[in-house]
């Protein structure tokens, strides 16, 4: 769904972590929908 949707990316977390702003954890973790794209460069002057 997350491609899809051409969304950034989910988050997964612990279902007893808590928010804390500011730091960072291995209870929270980001998963990054990365997109790319194929560019041919023709001509450079």
């Amino acid at each position: 769904m997350v491609k899809e949707q051409e969304l950034e990316g989910i988050v997964l977390k612990k279902e007893d972590s808590k928010y804390r702003p500011g730091t960072r954890s291995n209870n929270w973790i980001k998963i990054i929908n990365y997109q790319h794209e194929h560019v041919y460069i023709t001509s450079m002057t």
